[in-house]
């Protein structure tokens, strides 16, 4: 039978004894809510009616709903 050599043997060891660190290491789960949504966008067009920078990106502040999410179900 052949023996395993030490290094490998060492390498399996550290591989199996990571493994709970980086279990913990896993992102808490974000609220799957609308708000958490709308972040990404509202850095660009603004969650209020202001305008942002001199740039122009369309305001969707103040927007119906129902406008907004046909605007974004149409977007190519």
């Amino acid at each position: 039978m052949a023996r395993l050599h030490p290094s490998w043997w060492l390498a399996s060891c550290m591989l199996f004894m990571s493994y709970p660190i980086r279990a913990a290491e896993r992102p808490a789960v974000l609220p799957n809510t609308l708000a958490q949504r709308v972040v990404a966008c509202t850095s660009c067009h603004a969650q209020t009616d202001q305008a942002r920078g001199t740039e122009y990106f369309p305001r969707i502040g103040g927007k119906p709903a129902g406008y907004l999410y046909n605007q974004l179900a149409n977007f190519r």
